[in-house]
Parts: structure tokens; C-alpha cells; sequence
């Protein structure tokens, strides 16, 4: 089997335990959904929320939503702390297509935080209709 084969089999054996398969640990959350022009809108006002991109540092490194903190899904619980947030802050999360955020949806609902959000169409979305974009 090849390396990249074994590096996705990996992958999903990874996204099943934590979305399911671990005893009931991940709620399955669905919060709301922000769009794309509410977000843009408020990159540069006082009103601008916590924006996390929950994608792999290289990917965040090839562009991202100007203003975003990189932390990738599967390090968010343990980094938690040191974002500094309140639990009722507003955070909008988003990965490349919604899978990963989804996940990380979950691990903060289960840390108690309420006011999270999804980016509408995520990243791929954000791309394609040519937002801003830092690094791109």
C-alpha cells in the first residue's frame, strides 16, 4: 500500500474515533452559519470575532481569512487556553470544505463555549469568490 494510502486510511480511522466511535464523547453540534459577506464586513470593525482556521498549518500557510488564528482541529482542546476567550465570545470557525470544523464544533460545544459559528461555504467558497485573503 502506498504511503499516501495509508496516510488517508490513517486519516479517516482518526475522523471516525473522534466523531463517533470513542463512547459517545462528541455531540453532533450544528450551530450557525455566517456568511461570507457578514464576515468580510466585519474583518475591520470593533465587532470582529474570533475567527479559527482549523486546517493544517501548510494550508494555512497557503491563505487564509485576513485576521484568522491557525489552530488545526486536531490540537484544538489542547490549545484552548491559549486563545483567551470567554465561553460566550463569539468564534467562527472554518477548515477547507465544513468536515473539520464540524469536528471542532463539537470539541468546543463540549467545552462549554456557545456563540460558535460556521463560515458559510468555508475556505474553498472563500476562495473561489475571491475574498480577501492573507498569503494567497
Amino acid at each position: 500500500m502506498s504511503n499516501v494510502k495509508i496516510f488517508i486510511s490513517m486519516q479517516w480511522f482518526i475522523l471516525a474515533l473522534i466523531l463517533g466511535f470513542n463512547g459517545g464523547c462528541t455531540k453532533d453540534v450544528n450551530f450557525p452559519i455566517i456568511s461570507q459577506t457578514d464576515l468580510v464586513n466585519r474583518l475591520d470593525s470593533d465587532n470582529t470575532p474570533v475567527i479559527i482556521d482549523v486546517r493544517s498549518s501548510k494550508e494555512f500557510a497557503s491563505g487564509h481569512v485576513p485576521g484568522a488564528v491557525n489552530i488545526p482541529y486536531t490540537e484544538l482542546k489542547g490549545r484552548l487556553e491559549t486563545l483567551n476567550i470567554g465561553q460566550n465570545e463569539e468564534i467562527v470557525l472554518y477548515c477547507e470544505r465544513g468536515g473539520r470544523a464540524s469536528i471542532a464544533g463539537s470539541i468546543l460545544s463540549g467545552e462549554g463555549f456557545s456563540a460558535v459559528q460556521y463560515l458559510e461555504g468555508h475556505m474553498n467558497a472563500w476562495r473561489s469568490n475571491k475574498l480577501p485573503c492573507k498569503d494567497c
